[in-house]
């Protein structure tokens, strides 16, 4: 299970599972690995860094309360013995826990949540002002943490400390562009900061274009968001952490597509796919797999798959033939385009929709991208739905090696074996 714990509860034994700050200020390369040393804590608490997160399926949890007073009696029994005893001081009664806070309904928290925008929490430098108004989400409660009136605001990180994600309004998306285009150039160019403004701008880009699928406009800047990619990708060597959206508390289609692409190119990449126009199709078209969810009612999209009738569930699997009929009516769009977008819920074992194609009939490109849908979904948590971590997600999908292809899969872990997921 994944906690958020202040750095004085560090210790050797705990597996880190990120940092609860910028990303500028880690003193690691990688934010997920075994505490093994003191060296490490030292280290995190030098960058100023107050609350880290830890997996405790993974590594030692925080001390409970009575390993905790085990601890301090044992320093107070050691401090004792070589001080004179003083007066002893009554211990101050617990304050009152705050009562909890009523949970919204699964539609108020689904239609305050589709209204908002989720940005990278990193993005946000500590000390820098913004002039947009700033969201914080906890499970399913949405607050306004900084509200801009006219006049840039200064942030400070521990506005966030209870906050698992960041949003903005979509009106203010122009301005979240230009905030982070001038952090970066403050924060310096190097690998992570580009990789970030890579996958902020697809991100950005693609929720304008589900937004608005007929602007040749966002066409346009999608086209361009796929060369960014595939550009960071072969720049980096499959070396990706920062393209990718990892902590996913929710789904969102926008982080969703930028993952898939991100995933499939490297993907790609990997499997010995060099040709340009090759990676182009791949990234852009998974970029795109999901556009015909725009003609889908939306109280279809807002519930779980899995609570849809049988007749909402076949309106559902509509998005896929009018996902292509969209990408039909976009110039300068190769058919090879199409392959991802149309063969995305396949499966080699001729199961799945919309054709039922065998494996002998996918598209290679076909068979990452349905492999790689599947992973991201499962990885992502969402109301009433825990998302596996990535080692569970890899086990389910090897136990469908007749669904999903085994050389693909094999690609994939060497790309997720450089991730720092």
């Amino acid at each position: 299970m994944k906690k958020r714990i202040s750095v004085s509860d560090l210790r050797p034994g705990m597996f880190l599972d990120g940092l609860d700050a910028t990303w500028y200020k880690s003193p690691f390369v990688k934010t997920r690995f075994e505490i093994t040393g003191n060296d490490q804590i030292k280290k995190i608490k030098d960058a100023d860094i107050a609350f880290v997160f830890i997996d405790t399926d993974r590594g030692l949890d925080v001390l409970s309360t009575e390993e905790t007073l085990i601890s301090k009696t044992t320093a107070l029994d050691n401090d004792v013995s070589q001080s004179p005893p003083g007066p002893v001081k009554e211990s101050e009664p617990a304050a009152p826990k705050p009562a909890p806070r009523p949970q919204p309904t699964l539609e108020e928290y689904i239609k305050k949540k589709e209204s908002l925008f989720q940005i990278d929490r990193s993005s946000i430098i500590s000390g820098s002002f913004v002039d947009f108004t700033l969201y914080g989400k906890s499970h399913m409660n949405i607050d306004s943490l900084v509200e801009y009136k006219g006049k840039d605001i200064q942030v400070n990180e521990t506005a966030f400390v209870n906050y698992c994600e960041l949003m903005i309004k979509p009106e203010d998306i122009p301005r979240y562009k230009a905030y982070i285009k001038d952090a970066a150039k403050a924060v310096g160019g190097s690998q992570e900061t580009k990789h970030m403004l890579v996958k902020e701008n697809a991100r950005m880009c693609i929720k304008e274009l589900f937004d608005n699928p007929h602007s040749d406009e966002n066409v346009q800047q999608s086209k361009e968001v796929t060369e960014g990619i595939i550009n960071a990708i072969l720049e980096s060597k499959g070396l990706i952490t920062n393209l990718l959206t990892i902590n996913k508390k929710d789904f969102y289609t926008y982080s969703h597509s930028v993952n898939l692409s991100v995933l499939s190119v490297a993907t790609a990449v990997s499997s010995g796919v060099t040709s340009d126009s090759e990676l182009f199709a791949i990234g852009m078209g998974c970029l795109l797999h999901d556009i015909g969810k725009t003609t889908i009612p939306p109280e279809i999209m807002a519930k779980p798959v899995g609570k849809l009738t049988r007749f909402e569930m076949d309106i559902f699997k509509e998005h896929v033939a009018e996902g292509y009929n969209i990408l039909k009516l976009y110039k300068g769009i190769s058919e090879a385009t199409s392959h991802p977008l149309l063969e995305h819920h396949e499966k080699i074992s001729g199961t799945g929709y919309p054709n039922g194609l065998s494996g002998a009939k996918m598209h290679t490109s076909g068979k990452i991208a349905a492999l790689v849908d599947l992973y991201d979904i499962l990885t992502t948590s969402r109301p009433g739905y825990k998302g596996m971590s990535a080692f569970e997600a890899l086990s389910h999908l090897r136990s469908l090696s007749v669904d999903y292809d085994p050389d693909v899969l094999k690609e994939f872990i060497k790309i997720l074996g450089k991730t720092t997921l």
